[in-house]
């Protein structure tokens, strides 16, 4: 965020009773301050015309044919009052693409406030010229002009000197000078706290957060990072919109960076700035190419840059065209014309001072060509560890995919696991689950040419070994317990009782709709709180081969993980390892997809035995098709088995495939989770909770039920059944059982919950649990569903648990009749309380069942 020259309405009020030249003083005065108004706000057009008003109240002439204005032998007011119109003109005349005509005008108000000594005026005038040499990328001019204005901050008013510093910190920016734009930075935010200027701080507070980010602290960027809805004007909902995105970006919250662009965007729209209209666009094609919508990219890159051509901005445009590049990379642009755009961009960038950017283009250019007419490599740029983090990873991809084509597959892997370390260091900064699993899109291509480079060599071990390497990092980030954080223990507090009214509400009523709008604030705030929880920067080892066996006993490791659409499966046992094709995965959705839909008919007790028995009927064929696909080809030995399967099937009722029915059985997000789950997994003692929440059938029958198998069980129904009560109670407990509605959130997975009396207790308040449940059974719906991130990472409640130190979650898929639970769940029980492993306790019990019930274990079912 830059800033252009804006005086105090009541500073410009004072100024104007000077008669010793004509003019109306006082109408003057009152333009200006109309005229910067107008401006702030991105109103350019409104701005000249006041402005201009202004000039004319003062009787000074501006001839159309691009003369110098004409002034009068007036007074030191009269010409004071003259500057300030002049300089605050030159702002928006250069941002309507008058560029000449603005710094005639500034240069003009530098005289006259040189030639009056009007000191003040002085330092702003050299301020407001650095300004405008930044917007037009001429940032080493800026700088200087800057340097010159900071050299007299004692003659400016407190709010000039933070707009100086802001400006001098951005132009560091721009020239890759993070630490310098630190300090200018927080020298800004320092003086507009003690001087209570509370626009100058959320503006300072901006740009150190975005420094931070840029100096790799997510973290800290987060938390200093204000967001759209805390801007006070549409320009500045643009800009916080567009370095928050970035953020958000860099993070890997794809569609949470898209929701802050169309906002920022929409702003941006009802104003006339055009440069930065064009950087949200293009920072939008940065989230469809990171989401693989490449056609998308193309779109938007090419109307961005046609637009900053127009504004003649070379720096702009070539970052613009950079995008365009990347787009059209991924799209499948022609090569050679390829090469040729990024030949030349990398030296238009670095020509410009954007070195990172130029190396990016360079490599793309390197990617994209064959060896030179020499038959020898092209030169690779050098890329050290403080560059961003995209840079980094597409060094590594660009130099393993190359290693690899001329055959050196040594070279290739050491470059794909640096790669991998990288991601995982950046990962482990984030003490939050929803961040570490975002994050993981950074990392997809690099470990897809890995796999699929052993898939070739035929080395399913080592094919397992990348995917542990890649997959469900997350789950090896040493997790970190946060403080004890009063405020948000309030907001989910607050979250809890807006969530309960809105059950007793209209849906179309004026109250419900506040209430709408207040949950989605507190989960939005809830959400970002979290963000700045700082990791543990640490992480365990991948598991090796000889571990995952010696853990696995006579069990048996199946693996199933998609590249491109074809889907694969590994399996390892003490006899072996070894890897098939099996399916596509747009087919296996498919029978997912109808499988999911069959079971939620069979769950609805008022569906008519004719549809159910199709239903049924339907459901078994599929079972078996996919059986077929998926398990067939594989020759699972009759063991226990843990499953590893790609996010996009990882709610599949697995225990109801054929092969799988009746056989201990745990899914897993990676073989390193299990192992992390399995340690933590033993027969300790401690108390058993039993938790009936409201509007469930037979709720308080079945905990009362779960009461009779274990002797001293806290049982929670009824008004005690609050979330406090759950919270506080399921703390230590070696078994907790919860009887209670269920929602999976598929857009913040992490808001996922249980439904008690006073409202729902979700994903975030786990964190509240000093010590988690060694066992948690969710008799609910859809508690075991996770939403998939990209980068095949799966996010729900059962994750969290997981996350959190507990050890094993039973938990449903699909939808289930609450009778169907209910007596599925004490049946379990029944066989858990006499010594059976909880994946044996459920593979017995769902054997017995007489309907498919989508119950899972996750973790360790053993």
């Amino acid at each position: 965020m830059t800033w252009h020259r804006s005086e105090k309405k009541s500073k410009i009020a004072t100024v104007g009773t000077d008669v010793a030249c004509g003019g109306d003083h006082q109408h003057a005065a009152v333009l200006l301050t109309r005229g910067i108004a107008s401006s702030d706000l991105g109103h350019f057009t409104r701005a000249v015309t006041l402005l201009t008003e202004a000039m004319g109240a003062l009787q000074i002439t501006l001839p159309h044919n691009g003369a110098d204005p004409q002034f009068p032998d007036c007074s030191v007011e009269h010409d004071r009052l003259s500057a300030r119109i002049l300089l605050s003109l030159s702002y928006p005349t250069h941002e309507l693409g008058r560029r000449a005509e603005s710094i005639r005008l500034l240069v003009k108000a530098e005289q006259l406030a040189s030639h009056r000594s009007l000191g003040q005026l002085t330092v702003v005038t050299r301020a407001q010229h650095g300004l405008l040499l930044l917007r037009e990328g001429l940032v080493t001019d800026a700088i200087e002009q800057l340097n010159g204005a900071a050299q007299l901050l004692g003659d400016a008013e407190p709010a000039d000197r933070c707009k100086i510093l802001i400006n001098r910190g951005e132009a560091h920016n721009q020239l890759g000078d993070i630490q310098s734009a630190i300090e200018d930075f927080s020298h800004a935010f320092v003086l507009s706290r003690r001087y209570e200027l509370a626009e100058l701080e959320f503006a300072a507070r901006l740009n150190l957060g975005y420094m931070h980010y840029l100096a790799g602290n997510l973290p800290r960027s987060l938390e200093l990072m204000p967001t759209v809805e805390e801007a006070a004007s549409d320009h500045y909902k643009g800009v916080v919109g567009i370095n928050r995105s970035r953020v958000l970006l860099s993070a890997g919250l794809v569609a949470d960076a898209d929701r802050t662009l169309v906002e920022a965007s929409a702003a941006l729209e009802r104003t006339e700035m055009l440069t930065l209209l064009a950087e949200a666009e293009l920072t939008r094609a940065d989230v469809a190419l990171l989401a693989g919508n490449y056609q998308l990219a193309q779109t938007i890159s090419h109307t961005a840059v046609a637009r900053l051509r127009r504004r003649n901005n070379q720096r702009a445009t070539a970052l613009g065209e950079l995008m365009m590049l990347r787009a059209d990379a991924e799209a499948g642009t022609r090569t050679d014309k390829l090469v040729r755009t990024g030949d030349r961009l990398a030296a238009v960038l670095n020509a410009l001072g954007l070195l990172d950017q130029a190396k990016l283009a360079r490599l793309i250019a390197i990617e994209h060509s064959g060896p030179n007419v020499r038959g020898r490599p092209r030169p690779l740029p050098t890329i050290s560890p403080g560059q961003p983090l995209d840079l980094r990873l597409y060094g590594r991809l660009v130099r393993t995919k190359l290693a690899f084509a001329r055959g050196d597959r040594e070279a290739g892997h050491r470059q794909a696991r640096a790669g991998m370390a990288e991601l995982i260091k950046h990962q482990a900064q984030f003490g939050s689950l929803d961040l570490q699993t975002s994050t993981a899109i950074h990392g997809v291509g690099l470990a897809a040419l890995a796999v699929t480079e052993e898939i070739a060599a035929g080395r399913p071990a080592a094919v397992l070994a990348w995917l542990e390497r890649a997959r469900a990092i997350s789950s090896r980030v040493t997790p970190v317990r946060p403080p004890e954080d009063p405020i948000t223990a309030e907001l989910l507090t607050q979250l809890r009782w807006v969530v309960s009214q809105l059950e007793h509400e209209e849906s179309d009523s004026d109250a419900s709709e506040r209430l709408r709008k207040r949950r989605q604030s507190l989960q939005r705030e809830i959400r970002a709180r979290s963000w700045s929880v700082r990791g543990s920067d640490s992480i365990d080892p991948t598991p090796r081969m000889g571990e995952m066996r010696a853990a696995l006993d006579g069990a048996a490791l199946l693996t199933l993980f998609g590249i491109d659409d074809d889907i694969y499966g590994i399996v390892l046992n003490r006899r072996g390892c070894w890897l098939q094709r099996l399916t596509t995965m747009a087919e296996a959705e498919r029978l997912c997809r109808r499988i999911t839909a069959d079971l939620d008919v069979l769950a609805l007790s008022y569906v008519p035995e004719p549809l159910r028995a199709s239903a049924r009927n339907s459901l078994a064929r599929d079972l078996r098709t996919l059986d077929q696909l998926l398990l067939t080809p594989l020759s699972l030995p009759d063991a226990p088995v843990v499953v590893v399967p790609p996010g996009r099937l990882a709610a599949l009722p697995w225990a109801d495939l054929p092969t799988l029915k009746g056989r201990p059985l745990t899914v897993a997000p990676s073989a390193a989770a299990w192992l992390g789950a399995h340690a933590r997994f033993r027969n300790r003692s401690g108390p058993v909770v039993a938790i009936a929440g409201p509007g469930l059938g037979r709720a308080e029958q079945e905990v009362a039920g779960v009461a009779q198998h274990w002797l001293g069980c806290e049982t929670l129904t009824g008004t005690k059944a609050t979330g406090e009560a759950f919270l506080s109670t399921i703390n230590g407990a070696q078994l907790v059982h919860v009887a209670a509605h269920g929602h999976h959130e598929r857009e913040s997975p992490l808001f996922s919950s249980i439904r008690l009396v006073d409202g729902p207790v979700v994903g975030y308040d786990l964190d509240r649990v000093a010590q988690p449940p060694q066992q948690v059974v969710l008799s609910a719906c859809e508690l075991g569903q996770a939403t998939v991130r990209p980068g095949d990472e799966a996010l729900g409640l059962t994750r969290a648990l997981l996350h959190s130190g507990t050890s094993t979650i039973i938990a449903g898929v699909a939808k289930v009749s609450d009778e169907g639970a209910a007596d599925l769940m004490l049946d379990y029980h029944r066989r858990l309380a006499t010594g059976a492993a909880p994946a044996y306790a459920l593979a017995d019990a769902l054997q017995a069942a007489a309907e498919p019930i989508p119950f899972a274990c996750f973790g360790a079912g053993w």
